[in-house]
């Protein structure tokens, strides 16, 4: 809740007027009192320059920091976030493709489910690992368990891919 509270203050809302210093010190009251994804909100902060000087870096940090500390909310956002600023931005960013990877499955480990899409998409495409549409579809399938309605998208985009490969590799092997 008190993390709600920053963002209002940040923005603003018809009862209440944009102070962002105070959206940035109960921001950090919320990581003081042990509330790990208030990093997640700070690395926001940092990103749009709300309250605070724009600094990607520093987004990219507070990430870390909330994802070391055991947030899955900062893990997935810190893969989204690095790879984004890895491959469309600055092209600055604090860890690599692997490491992106390693977040994503973390969080997935501890039943996150928002990162279950993402960390499908790594596996189909292979970005920081092997690739396997077998994977894909199984976290895939974790998103549509969890009542994440565009996981049956990437099902179904998949899903011709995978019939093709299989084709190619039963053609190439002389079995049709």
């Amino acid at each position: 809740v008190i993390s709600h509270v920053a963002e209002l203050y940040a923005t603003g809302s018809s009862v209440i007027a944009p102070n962002p210093q105070l959206a940035i010190q109960i921001c950090k009251l919320c990581i003081d009192l042990g509330y790990i994804d208030g990093y997640g909100l700070l690395a926001d902060f940092h990103e749009i320059g709300i309250g605070i000087e724009k600094d990607y870096h520093k987004s990219l940090t507070s990430l870390l920091e909330g994802a070391k500390k055991g947030s899955p909310y900062c893990m997935v956002k810190l893969a989204k976030r690095n790879q984004r600023h890895r491959t469309c931005f600055d092209g600055k960013s604090i860890i690599d493709k692997e490491e992106e990877f390693q977040w994503l499955y973390k969080a997935a480990e501890l039943g996150y489910a928002p990162s279950y899409i993402p960390l499908g998409l790594r596996y189909e495409s292979g970005c920081g690992t092997e690739q396997s549409y077998d994977k894909a579809v199984l976290w895939y399938n974790k998103a549509k368990e969890a009542g994440i309605e565009t996981s049956m998208d990437y099902l179904m985009n998949l899903l011709p891919r995978m019939w093709s490969k299989m084709y190619n590799e039963a053609k190439e092997a002389g079995i049709e």
